[in-house]
């Protein structure tokens, strides 16, 4: 479960149309005879972080692997009354959210399926890729599409055969941004704050790395992440170079990356990272770090091109050139810390949290009104 991604959608869902009743179709789980107990561990956690979310009348979870996915469909059918509106979070809830007969229909896609590509063999994955699509297409359109880019939206457009509203929505870092705030303590760690997912491209960022040391032995690597696949970034980086940490929450994490001269998210060029908007670019702003990235015509370089907030390395990130590069910018933020701090703290306050519930609310609000109108409009009195 995306945590920040959930608390997000909700947030600005029941802030507003009011309390909601939450349904967790839980597939990750493998739900036959039994659930392990790691399964029942992570069940247990998700309920206890649903729980933590504003206006939750109810919480219930269902069962959707196998063929209990048809028995929670039909249950949910069952509870929910038709007529109502309807959020439908992540791309197999829209199946879900189309039997319950809403009014108002808006699905939320937090990742695409081509995902598959980095776990699955090529044939199993397209074979499922194409199957998700498909079932993207059947029955009701969505009222109203929310995607973390507007590369997504496209794809998605594209691949669903989807004509309908879109609003491209970051998972936003839920740290404050003080564009005035001055530097309140040492800068000195080159960051990667995140999971060890394929996708992150961990190896790729490492070599980055070890380039980098080897033009400037002194360097000072920070790892912040709880992830034991993050390990790789320490390979050929001597021990004394490089620190690897986690953190507990938000706040902590901030504090970690205010030490750091620069964030870095690398990057290969599929189309899973196009369409994607890493939540760690916005907390590296937040906290007035300037972002290492790729430049792969992804919503990040829109953002951070041609600024201070940032630098887009084109091409293969593993080049003596990309390290040259990077090594650049740190020399840069080193003799103006606080201005390129400040560029950083300002592209963050384009993704923080409060300016992407906003969109969130009036989007929501504006489709309802719209559907709902329409409605009304067109039933006899």
């Amino acid at each position: 479960m995306e945590r920040a991604r959930v608390k997000l959608l909700v947030d600005g869902f029941t802030e507003t149309f009011g309390d909601s009743d939450f349904y967790w179709i839980a597939s990750h789980p493998k739900w036959r005879r039994g659930m392990a107990p790691e399964d029942v561990e992570y069940v247990a956690g998700g309920l206890e972080f649903l729980k933590t979310l504003d206006g939750m009348s109810d919480i219930r979870v269902l069962r959707g692997r196998g063929l209990n996915t048809f028995t929670s469909g039909f249950k949910v059918r069952r509870a929910i009354k038709p007529g109502g509106r309807v959020l439908a979070i992540g791309t197999s809830a829209l199946p879900y959210g189309r039997l319950v007969r809403p009014k108002t229909l808006i699905w939320c896609v937090n990742g695409i399926p081509e995902e598959r590509d980095y776990n699955l063999s090529g044939f199993k994955s397209r074979i499922l890729t194409a199957a998700s699509w498909q079932m993207a297409r059947f029955g009701r359109t969505p009222d109203l599409c929310v995607t973390v880019s507007n590369r997504m939206s496209d794809h998605i457009s594209e691949k669903a055969h989807m004509k309908t509203r879109f609003v491209a929505v970051p998972t936003s870092a839920d740290v404050p941004v003080a564009k005035d705030e001055p530097v309140g303590q040492e800068r000195k760690y080159l960051i990667y704050a995140g999971s060890g997912a394929a996708w992150q491209n961990l190896p790729g960022l490492n070599v980055l790395w070890q380039n980098i040391w080897k033009l400037d032995s002194t360097v000072q690597f920070l790892v912040v992440s709880k992830d034991d696949r993050a390990k790789v970034l320490g390979q050929g980086i001597p021990d004394d170079n490089i620190t690897f940490t986690s953190a507990q929450n938000g706040a902590e994490v901030r504090e970690y990356l205010q030490t750091g001269l620069a964030g870095f998210a690398i990057r290969e060029p599929h189309i899973v990272n196009r369409a994607s908007y890493p939540t760690k670019i916005g907390e590296y702003l937040a906290a007035g770090v300037p972002v290492v990235t790729s430049d792969i015509d992804w919503d990040p370089g829109d953002l951070l091109r041609d600024t201070k907030a940032g630098l887009l390395i084109s091409g293969d990130p593993t080049t003596p050139d990309a390290a040259s590069a990077v090594l650049e910018l740190i020399n840069a933020v080193k003799a103006n810390p606080d201005e390129y701090s400040r560029a950083s703290r300002e592209m963050g306050d384009n993704v923080s949290i409060a300016v992407w519930k906003r969109v969130l609310r009036e989007s929501y609000r504006s489709i309802a009104d719209e559907i709902e109108g329409q409605q009304a409009v067109s039933s006899p009195q």
